[in-house]
């Protein structure tokens, strides 16, 4: 079967091992190379400023120009086919069985046999700017009308599809996966010790770790404060983030308003920052992220909006690290009391509190990290394929 993925003009690494991505772009990564494994002939295409390709594990990365000309406006309506052109002009090159949309679910004009719209993120999140979601009942139709099967990462995704397509469509759940191998935190003990000592943080401090975009949607600032009135009262904690403001941003965003948020982290935390407390290490590559997991105590994910999953929290969790997250959306699936910390989002006081609780008690993390990674065990990317590989061979035949 020749799939094709498409994501946008989202940010995707002709080398994904030495770069860093988004958990959207890193999630479609690991469906495809769990799809070459399962002998299928699998593309990922973005669109931007230059045109490019490479392999990744047998997957085939493709970057397509921009058509810049493509935007115009009729009767005082603005059509923008920038991105879609390409698009469309691909997979008349070239002959697909299926058309498989992440964060692009406007599949109308393109050729395939089948027509998938995955869905990562809340799909009525209001947003701004490159960030900004908030699907209006004129896309639901047009969703319903132009893909065959539309795909939830969570519950909470799913619930979310089928009231807004009012009954119609063909939402499946279909969770994302890990590699417990990867992630065995077995595997990373003398690689995260030796990364301990490069951050000069001492053998028996505790680690806190975030990781993802720093921008306001992840709720960050509200961790930075959090964290600088915990150092200030136990000189034992220390702060990992992993990330920047330009993580989720598309290649042909006009602005990145990002920006201005990471400076009044990095503004908050500046003193801490100063006195070797934090770390910021800007983008990671996803080579490197189990080697950070297991130098890290505990992951924090302190959203303040509704995430559709939280890849890093699963990923934490396979490598025996608790998590603190806000109890939002479909992190709530899997992240629990015997793993980790659920809290409000935006009550920083009950973040502190979560914080604080695990910092003093080693006990306590290691009982949440031993329940932490049994519970990712039933999460993996080859389920994941598997699942995916029915509903595109059932879509198929019901096109005979």
């Amino acid at each position: 079967m020749r799939i094709l993925h498409l994501l946008g003009d989202r940010q995707l690494p002709p080398n994904p091992n030495k770069e860093g991505a988004s958990g959207v772009v890193r999630a479609a990564l690991e469906i495809a190379r769990a799809q070459v494994r399962l002998g299928h002939d699998v593309s990922i295409a973005v669109v931007g400023h230059t045109r490019w390709h490479s392999s990744w594990n047998g997957v085939q990365l493709i970057s397509l120009s921009s058509a810049p000309w493509a935007r115009f406006r009729v009767n005082g309506r603005v059509f923008d086919f920038r991105k879609h052109l390409p698009y469309m002009l691909f997979t008349r090159r070239s002959s697909f069985d299926i058309v498989h949309g992440h964060l692009y679910s406007y599949l109308r004009f393109l050729r395939a046999r089948g027509y998938v719209a995955h869905f990562h993120s809340d799909p009525f999140y209001p947003g701004g700017n490159s960030q900004k979601i908030d699907l209006q009942p004129s896309d639901l139709t047009n969703i319903v009308r132009y893909s065959d099967t539309q795909i939830a990462v969570s519950k909470f995704i799913a619930q979310d599809l089928k009231q807004g397509f009012n009954g119609q469509g063909n939402v499946q759940l279909v969770y994302y996966g890990v590699d417990a191998e990867v992630f065995d935190p077995g595997h990373w003990q003398q690689a995260a010790a030796r990364l301990r000592r490069e951050w000069n943080i001492p053998e028996n401090a505790v680690v806190f770790l975030f990781a993802g975009a720093i921008i306001p949607e992840k709720g960050v600032i509200h961790l930075a404060r959090v964290f600088s009135r915990l150092a200030s009262q136990n000189p034992n904690v220390y702060l990992v983030l992993a990330g920047t403001s330009k993580l989720w941003g598309g290649k042909l965003a006009d602005d990145t308003p990002g920006d201005s948020y990471e400076d009044e982290v990095r503004k908050i935390l500046y003193q801490c920052v100063q006195a070797g407390r934090v770390q910021f290490l800007g983008k990671v590559a996803s080579s490197k992220m189990p080697m950070l997991y297991a130098a890290s105590d505990v992951l924090v994910v302190p959203s303040v909006w509704r995430e559709a999953f939280g890849l890093v929290a699963l990923e934490a969790l396979a490598t025996g690290r608790p998590v603190v997250a806000s109890s939002v959306g479909g992190l709530v699936e899997f992240v629990n009391e015997k793993n980790g910390i659920l809290v409000p989002p935006a009550e920083e006081a009950t973040l502190e509190n979560a914080m604080r609780i695990l910092a003093n008690d080693p006990d306590l993390r290691k009982k949440l990290g031993r329940a932490a990674h049994a519970q990712a065990l039933s999460f993996n990317w080859e389920l994941t394929a598997q699942q995916l590989d029915v509903i595109y061979q059932d879509l198929l035949a019901n096109k005979l």
